[in-house]
């Protein structure tokens, strides 16, 4: 099966510019590196490459940011009217899934990791659920993003680590605020090595 996985771009604001030419959307990768071996993933990161509107694939994953929403949501209509399936995730639609599920086939609400390999069990079977319900994993169960899906030529740097996930604060106005329980998580010390 052919995957497509989309990192849906905002118009970018003064001070965003580099930090999308730093490091590739590492929650695409991680989604690839959980994928089988026997499908093949592609990653387009709309920073550097759009998405294009015949996409070759069985099945597209699209991260959505509150920023690039209205982008996500487009591309996903427009995939849609020409008969592909369509998945949307991450953080805009983890608090809006009502408003993201009129866009999609199905949405994943919270972190992938945990139902992305049912997710495509079931739409292999023909059984694809409408919502997916992700729980914050230990990072122990999290792999190592997948460098061969990216066009590492587009970022700065090519061998990022990622040590934790999520903040010890409660900032009013941020994502990981709104999540259930503490968000903070820690990877262990001989997996970040």
């Amino acid at each position: 099966m052919k995957i497509a996985l989309v990192f849906a771009a905002a118009s970018l604001r003064r001070g965003t510019r580099l930090k999308h030419f730093m490091v590739p959307p590492s929650g695409l990768q991680i989604l690839s590196a959980l994928t089988p071996p026997e499908h093949e993933v592609t990653i387009y990161d709309e920073y550097h490459q759009h998405a294009p509107e015949t996409i070759d694939a069985d099945l597209v994953g699209i991260s959505v940011w509150t920023a690039a929403a209205n982008r996500a949501y487009e591309l996903a209509d427009t995939l849609r009217s020409k008969g592909l399936p369509v998945v949307l995730g991450g953080p805009h639609v983890s608090i809006h899934a009502d408003e993201a599920k009129s866009h999609a086939d199905c949405v994943v609400v919270g972190e992938a990791e945990g139902v992305w390999s049912t997710l495509l069990q079931d739409f292999e079977r023909g059984q694809l659920k409408q919502e997916y319900v992700g729980e914050a994993l230990p990072l122990s169960e999290t792999p190592d993003a997948d460098w061969q899906c990216v066009r590492t030529t587009d970022y700065v740097l090519t061998a990022s680590v990622s040590a934790s996930r999520g903040c010890t604060n409660r900032c009013w106005f941020c994502f990981e605020s709104s999540r259930r329980g503490v968000s903070f998580r820690k990877r262990p010390l001989d997996m970040v090595l």
